[in-house]
């Protein structure tokens, strides 16, 4: 993934608070999307939720950097 040269960047910026505010949205948003709609969709509800969660983790680091 892409934001993970962002993260190697933050860190190297001193800057941990971004990734680790990253990921934890990332993490709560992904347990969400799964719980909704996983349970409607199955297996593609879990996937779109793996890419949009991905997607708020990239977009967070992006507007950040």
């Amino acid at each position: 993934m892409f934001y993970n040269i962002f993260e190697a960047q933050f860190f190297g910026k001193e800057q941990p608070r971004v990734v680790v505010i990253g990921g934890a949205l990332q993490t709560a948003s992904y347990f969400a999307l799964i719980i909704i709609l996983g349970s409607t969709y199955g297996i593609v509800g879990i996937a779109v939720g793996f890419l949009v969660s991905t997607t708020i983790r990239a977009t967070l680091q992006w507007n950040n950097y």
